[in-house]
């Protein structure tokens, strides 16, 4: 399972070289592919859950997980994370989940952890089903309040 620290370096390392304009749209996407390429062959049947490897591994797969597109995150979620006990899997962990491909799909989240910056870096929320109730469905999963959690993303 060291792999997936290595595969998690490289992630982010081609993510930072993007934002500071070092590689194009087009090299991210092409490390990004292999990537997933070599995670997904490493998990093949073998998710690393909380309760069999270290935190790092844990939340390594859980950030390459997150990182997949629509088709191979669905298949991560309906394989090893939907029914995965809290043993195995973060509640908060099952919600980013959840809310990453309800956008994806062009769906609104349940959860609010999806968020992308407008230009002058402020945090907008990604649209919310029953917004109402959203703080409710935040503590059932284990996440902080919504104005708690903004105010972290913005610092």
């Amino acid at each position: 399972m060291q792999k997936i620290r290595e595969l998690l370096a490289k992630d982010q390392s081609q993510i930072k070289l993007f934002k500071d304009g070092k590689i194009t749209q087009f090299d991210l996407l092409q490390s990004s592919k292999e990537i997933t390429k070599e995670f997904l062959e490493l998990i093949n049947n073998r998710f690393p859950y909380k309760n069999l490897v270290p935190e790092d591994i844990y939340k390594g797969a859980i950030t390459l997980s997150l990182h997949l597109d629509l088709e191979n995150l669905q298949h991560i979620f309906d394989s090893y994370i939907k029914n995965a006990s809290s043993q195995e899997i973060d509640s908060n962990h099952k919600a980013i989940f959840i809310d990453k491909i309800r956008v994806l799909s062009g769906k609104p989240q349940l959860y609010g952890t999806q968020f992308k910056f407008g230009k002058n870096m402020e945090v907008k929320l990604l649209p919310v089903e029953d917004e109402k109730n959203l703080d409710k469905r935040r503590k059932e999963a284990g996440l902080v309040p919504l104005n708690e959690y903004l105010n972290l993303i913005e610092r």
